[in-house]
């Protein structure tokens, strides 16, 4: 008994041995993302976004990345994936109805009374820590726009600093509430 216990083993460390795990060649992508998205990879469907991220495990190389929702232009970023975990941010989705110029800019909604802000909230659409308030605190942290007092989550005094990044990060994907 114990012999064919052996022989069993050994075959199936030869077998696993041959063939590379997919793990190896695979990377785990995450997409973050507006809700009711449909996300595509090389032109293939790759999943439905329910929330403001998705993950799914794309081999290595380059590819292009199209995010599309009904009533929105569709977003598209040609990406090299060469590590184990890699992401895309989307940036914005653009409403169909908006002008070429309006488009060009952040979006970012008008801002609020203090009385009424939500915490984490940075672009205005009522919904703490979405995939659009991570791309604005990460595009306020590189100086591409201009931080105000909201996006010093950590209280710190410093307005998009790492401590900041972090907080928003954590709460895109519902490990904290801001």
């Amino acid at each position: 008994m114990h012999k064919i216990l052996v022989r069993i083993l050994v075959i199936f460390s030869l077998l696993f041995s041959i063939v590379p795990s997919q793990a190896e060649t695979m990377s785990q992508f995450t997409v973050l993302t507006y809700p009711g998205t449909d996300i595509y990879v090389d032109g293939v469907y790759a999943d439905h976004s329910y929330g403001n991220w998705i993950m799914i495990y794309v081999s290595y190389g380059t590819h292009k990345i199209k995010v599309t929702k009904s009533g929105y232009y569709d977003f598209v970023k040609t990406v090299n994936i060469d590590t184990k975990i890699s992401s895309v941010f989307v940036d914005t989705l653009t409403p169909i109805s908006v002008s070429a110029a309006a488009a060009s800019q952040p979006s970012v909604y008008p801002l609020k009374a203090a009385d009424d802000l939500i915490p984490g909230d940075l672009n205005g659409n009522g919904v703490s820590g979405d995939a659009g308030d991570l791309v604005l605190i990460k595009r306020a942290s590189t100086g591409e726009i201009q931080a105000d007092s909201r996006y010093d989550l950590n209280n710190k005094g410093q307005n998009a600093d790492v401590g900041d990044l972090v907080l928003m990060k954590r709460a895109s994907i519902g490990e904290i509430e801001l």
